[in-house]
């Protein structure tokens, strides 16, 4: 008792609770940095306050406005995050925590756990034509359709909010549409020239019906998904492959205000929406027929769905290690668990349960082994971030026994086959003033407007030393040292390199001469750990072009479908980001297509928009 007395000051505080005052400092929300200023009296949060960010308003305003609230009513950071706005969420709570620390407070002391419980008021259970398991892109739209055929349709949820991937996507692949209309981009590839590339690309050994259905189907698809409430096209730019190939076309708010209007769409189509409700199991009839799901809700209780066909639609596994580790490679898996996912676009709990209910059942396997890698991220930062925009620069990038790997212009490929899944950029004093005052090298492949100047970037990045979050030091050789990479295998790799960049020559990876820039002779040196990921998975279940699912003995599986990343066939390997957006429009195309089937297997009049 003694003790704690002494430790109180006299206002009852414990002699580590902030200092009374104003503190402001940052987190990284979904865009960019959000800045915060929180305020202390009595060692309790008075106020927390948002200021400057770059946060979408359409999503991130119940972050914006609700998260303060929280963490105000209970004292507390271990609180709800916003539904929808996660990212926007966490970065607030990064912020305050900073903010505690500046205070000279100790953050565990606001860390009561104040999050309220999920409580579900569902029936035991629920009768349907089509239940669609998953609530993503290719979830949302299977749903929609499903419901515009006729069809009573029940659509289940893991997480507590719809969306699923949607919320890290910005474009869609098109062709043959009202975009290309719209934008006056008529001299695209036709869809024999989409299908003969795709194909190549894939080595000959994607399904070449799915290929051609898509490829003959995308601009119907695209046309149906635009005529949707609020997707009308706002932007349309070329495919990464260049002038006439493809579009990369946007809609308001990008994926996550697609996620919203989609799942309104539901709402007004009458789909019956359960979140929070694990899919654990199909029911299938004696005769091996699809007849629905058994389910458990985030708070125990079991859910039974009985319906006359199935939609499995849960994303892949880009979350599960051991599928990872077993089907696609040990650097991937341990990719999965570094916060590269996430922090990429992609929501969580990705873990094959989709794929796993289908092979239970008799389901073939194919195109489990095929992944999406995403670009490398800075653990804790987004995408857009200046920390991010500076260490994806193509300067000098390093694995973690020291060597360089590629180019420094293909990282976010190679990385997950680096030591750990990582690297580190490192960067001088003259790299960071040349990124403040110029246009950068390279820019996000998601965003190149980010190649504009990064203001203050030194200031930013020193702060983010003094977080923990990067490392600085004056030698290399002490920078080695804090990074835990060997020291003379690291100061080998450097001096190796500025010689390649005297000689304007690299005989390793045949870096362009104008980006061999050496590293400088002096400190301040400083190194931001990179970490690969994978935007998701893209293969698993054996279907054929109808996505009816096919089982182990050539055999349709009655009333199953498959559709999205749980389906394999449309690729035989790594997604082809040249061919930009081809994985969400796949997603609306099976899925649709998929309800269509339903449809009509159930005896429903309806005009196809195939």
């Amino acid at each position: 008792m003694l003790a704690l007395v002494l430790a109180m000051t006299a206002t009852g505080a414990l002699a580590d609770a902030p200092a009374d005052g104003s503190y402001t400092d940052f987190g990284s929300g979904r865009n960019d940095f959000i800045y915060v200023t929180t305020t202390f009296k009595d060692g309790k949060i008075q106020n927390v306050e948002i200021g400057d960010n770059k946060e979408t308003p359409t999503i991130a305003a119940g972050a914006l406005r609700l998260m303060p609230q929280r963490i105000v009513e209970n004292n507390s950071l271990n609180v709800d995050t916003v539904s929808m706005a996660t990212l926007s969420s966490n970065g607030i709570i990064e912020a305050v925590k900073g903010a505690i620390r500046q205070a000279g407070g100790n953050v565990d002391d606001f860390m009561t756990d104040c999050k309220v419980p999920v409580v579900t008021d569902y029936s035991d259970e629920y009768t349907a034509d089509v239940v669609v398991v998953g609530a993503g892109a290719a979830g949302l739209t299977a749903s929609i359709r499903a419901a515009q055929c006729g069809l009573n349709v029940v659509m289940v949820e893991q997480k507590g909010y719809t969306g699923g991937a949607l919320y890290g996507t910005e474009c869609h692949y098109t062709n043959d549409s009202v975009v290309e209309e719209m934008f006056d981009r008529k001299d695209n590839q036709t869809a024999d020239e989409g299908y003969e590339y795709h194909m190549n690309y894939n080595h000959n050994e994607a399904n070449p019906e799915i290929v051609r259905y898509f490829m003959d189907h995308v601009g119907n698809v695209i046309n149906w998904f635009c005529s949707l409430d609020g997707n009308t096209p706002i932007a349309a730019y070329d495919s990464f492959r260049g002038p006439g190939t493809s579009s990369w076309t946007m809609t308001d708010g990008e994926g996550p205000g697609e996620a919203i209007r989609l799942q309104n769409d539901c709402n007004k189509l009458g789909v019956t929406t359960l979140t929070n409700v694990h899919a654990d199991s199909l029911i299938m009839t004696d005769d091996n027929k699809a007849a629905g799901i058994n389910a458990t809700t985030t708070d125990g209780k079991a859910v039974t769905v009985k319906a006359s066909a199935v939609i499995i639609a849960t994303g892949g596994f880009v979350d599960n290690q051991e599928m990872l580790a077993e089907y696609v490679g040990q650097g991937e898996a341990a990719a999965s668990v570094s916060g590269g996912n996430r922090k990429a676009g992609g929501t969580g709990d990705r873990n094959g349960d989709g794929i796993n209910m289908c092979w239970n059942v008799g389901a073939d396997k194919v195109g489990q082994e095929h992944v999406a890698y995403c670009l490398t991220t800075v653990p804790g930062f987004a995408i857009d971030s200046p920390v991010h925009r500076a260490a994806y620069n193509p300067y000098l990038w390093i694995n973690d026994d020291g060597v360089r790997f590629s180019s420094e212009a293909s990282g976010f490929l190679l990385a997950c086959a680096q030591p750990n899944g990582e690297y580190w950029c490192l960067l001088d004093t003259s790299k960071i003033d040349f990124m403040e005052n110029n246009e950068t090298l390279a820019g996000t492949c998601f965003t190149p407007s980010t190649k504009a100047p990064i203001a203050n970037l030194r200031a930013i990045l020193d702060n983010c030393v003094e977080k923990g979050m990067i490392y600085r030091a004056d030698t290399w050789a002490e920078l080695s040292e804090l990074i835990g990479v060997d020291t003379d295998t690291m100061l080998n790799t450097i001096d190796t390199y500025n010689t390649y960049c005297a000689n304007g020559v690299d005989p390793d990876f045949n870096k362009a001469a104008d980006r061999l820039i050496a590293m400088d002779a002096e400190g301040p040196y400083y190194a931001i750990k990179m970490v690969g990921g994978m935007l998701t998975t893209t293969g698993g279940v054996k279907v054929n072009e109808k996505f009816r699912v096919v089982s182990t003995d050539g055999s349709i599986i009655p009333h199953l479908y498959c559709v999205g990343t749980d389906a394999g066939g449309f690729y035989a390997e790594t997604y082809n980001f040249m061919d930009s957006g081809c994985c969400s429009t796949f997603s609306f195309l099976s899925g649709s297509t998929a309800a269509e089937n339903v449809a009509a297997e159930l005896g429903k009049t309806f005009d196809s928009i195939y």
